[in-house]
């Protein structure tokens, strides 16, 4: 599945361009700069200048893996790990709290090198821009009352 969003192209760093997304109504205070408004760092084959409103596409393939490695794989294999401590303890005739925490350890690690494993192919899924949108789209404060509305340039100019 493809997801698309808008946003405006705050700055340019190469083949890459920051882009502040567009998430709400236009005319919303969550784009002002002192609230931090995410930030979403795009590839530009298409050469979009700062100031552009751009479409860019956020490929999801693989969305459903990552959040399970990242948040329930850790929680599996500590409890797992927790759990062979433990009952390695009564044959090892060691203290089941010890064996049990040691093995929810151990396993822990691993999952962290899984997820460092998995952080370097999901890293390759990049956003990019898909087209412009609007040239020289503006940020204008007519009422300077620190809310900002934006506008496109030839809108401004009639």
């Amino acid at each position: 599945m493809k997801k698309f969003s808008e946003g405006i192209v705050i700055e340019k760093r190469g083949d890459f361009a920051l882009i502040r997304p567009l998430t709400c109504a236009i005319t919303c205070s969550c784009h002002d700069d002192e609230v931090g408004a995410a930030i979403v760092d795009a590839k530009n084959n298409i050469n979009a200048a700062v100031g552009d409103k751009v479409i860019y596409e956020v490929p999801e393939e693989g969305m459903l893996l990552a959040a399970f490695i990242a948040f329930i794989l850790p929680i599996i294999l500590v409890i797992t790990g927790a759990a062979i401590g433990h009952n390695m303890a009564q044959t090892y005739s060691i203290s089941s709290t010890a064996a049990a925490a040691v093995g929810g350890i151990l396993f822990f690690i691993i999952a962290v090198v899984i997820i460092k494993l998995h952080d370097k192919s999901a890293s390759k899924v990049t956003p990019f821009i898909v087209e412009v949108a609007a040239k020289n789209y503006i940020a204008i404060n007519p009422l300077d009352n620190g809310q900002r509305y934006y506008v496109l340039d030839n809108e401004f100019n009639k």
